[in-house]
């Protein structure tokens, strides 16, 4: 029974060398569709770290960039499980449905992360620059007038915001945000310089 035992485990590290070798990620392997490289990474990279709820929805955005919903859907419902109170998780998953177009699963999600971890206010900042980068302008700006009532000074965080709403074609929208910082510190170098890169960037929406 042993060596039967024995030989079983040779035999598994055996097919699965070959099957290391058989699926190596090469230079040509990088130039297969993309659908199928990032399916391939993401299995591996699954096999090889289970991950804890943040890698989990790292997982599941990459899974639903290579369309495959229902795999997509099972990492994040696993991210999700492991830190059902974890704001900054809840934002990676909403992040992964947003980047893939999936609009109202996204909103759902920031909706949670809004309930179960209102005092993560990192977070729920963050999910108003994710949310004015794609132009969900009227969302964005309730998640931020929520946090610029805790965090009334935070001009590094009124900065990206209002970068992120002129990145989206959203000047006017922008300003007040912009006007706010100067308040803030109206002798601060870095809130002038951060202003003129954001409008140097953007000329396109002008």
């Amino acid at each position: 029974m042993r060596i039967l035992s024995s030989f079983s485990v040779l035999l598994v590290a055996s097919n699965f060398a070959s099957a290391q070798s058989a699926g190596a990620m090469d230079e040509a392997f990088f130039n297969r569709e993309r659908a199928v490289v990032l399916r391939e990474v993401t299995e591996r990279a699954h096999s090889l770290k289970d991950g804890d709820a943040a890698l989990l929805a790292e997982y599941g955005r990459a899974s639903l960039a290579a369309m495959d919903v229902v795999k997509g859907r099972r990492y994040l419902q696993m991210a999700e499980a492991k830190e059902p109170k974890d704001g900054a998780v809840l934002r990676l998953i909403a992040l992964a449905w947003l980047k893939n177009g999936y609009k109202n699963e996204a909103l759902s999600a920031y909706e949670l992360l809004s309930r179960r971890d209102p005092g993560n206010k990192e977070a729920l900042a963050q999910s108003a620059i994710d949310l004015a980068e794609v132009g969900l302008v009227k969302e964005a700006a309730g998640y931020m007038k929520n946090y610029a009532a805790r965090e009334s000074d935070d001009w590094k965080m009124f900065l990206a915001f209002g970068k992120a709403m002129l990145v989206s074609g959203y000047r006017k929208l922008a300003s007040p945000w912009f006007a706010r910082a100067i308040d803030i510190k109206p002798k601060e170098e870095q809130v002038l310089i951060e202003i003129m890169r954001a409008f140097s960037e953007t000329q396109s929406v002008m």
